[in-house]
């Protein structure tokens, strides 16, 4: 069985949307088994982030496989500095949110395989992960007090990062990885205003001579590696096998 809550502008009061979530999802019994559960609030440009939260734990405790949450508010949705637990949850979507460490912890969801999060903050020092092989990081901001954030996932197949604002993050080793591909965004930390504009060659900042070696330094046995700039700066597509 699947619940999905989608297109409900017509609710129009956010007191109304969550008494109707209420009904609706937390009127479930946690043991209750739910396959997938979608959560779409577009039209609604400001949500409760403890309810939020709420309403996210409640569903992982239906023992969810599919867990999608999409929030389209004026500011990112904040939620709960805790773990998510589920031995249930395979797949996990995430838009519009201000993730912190401890919830970017996936040590207590065994089963998860896929992770997208699009649009998002993340603040933490590291995203981990035993059971992960499909991780894909969208237009978010990796802002750990300007440090580069690690991503430890060792059962990683397919790692996707784009056009993400902040420091690239430092990959641990990933010894099934067969593909991965990093996108910076113009707004990235490493990005250089200078070099943008043509002056390559002559230039000598610490972001152009930052070692990105250490960044991938978790994916030498992946098949297949694509490192880009915006506007062709530099391009990297090196097949590691």
């Amino acid at each position: 069985m699947g619940l999905r809550m989608a297109d409900i502008q017509a609710l129009g009061d956010v007191g109304i949307l969550n008494r109707f979530v209420r009904q609706v999802l937390l009127g479930r019994e946690p043991g209750a088994t739910l396959a997938e559960c979608e959560i779409d609030l577009r039209g609604f440009s400001r949500v409760d982030g403890t309810c939020a939260d709420l309403w996210i734990r409640h569903g992982s405790r239906c023992h969810v496989q599919v867990l999608q949450v999409r929030f389209y508010a004026e500011e990112r949705v904040v939620l709960a500095d805790w773990p998510l637990f589920s031995r249930r949850l395979v797949r996990l979507e995430l838009h519009g949110i201000a993730l912190r460490e401890s919830f970017l912890d996936f040590s207590s969801c065994p089963v998860l395989e896929d992770l997208e999060i699009t649009n998002c903050l993340l603040a933490a020092d590291k995203i981990l992960s035993g059971s992960l092989k499909l991780l894909k990081i969208t237009g978010c901001e990796l802002i750990w007090l300007f440090l580069p954030t690690h991503i430890s996932a060792r059962s990683l197949i397919s790692l996707q990062l784009d056009d993400y604002v902040g420091v690239t993050p430092i990959l641990e080793s990933m010894p099934s990885l067969e593909k991965a591909s990093v996108k910076l965004g113009q707004n990235n930390e490493d990005y250089c205003d200078y070099c943008d504009n043509g002056g390559s060659g002559e230039c000598t900042c610490d972001m152009c001579f930052i070692d990105y070696n250490a960044n991938v330094a978790g994916v030498v046995s992946v098949f297949f590696l694509e490192v880009c700039q915006v506007r062709h700066i530099w391009n990297w597509k090196l097949p590691l096998k």
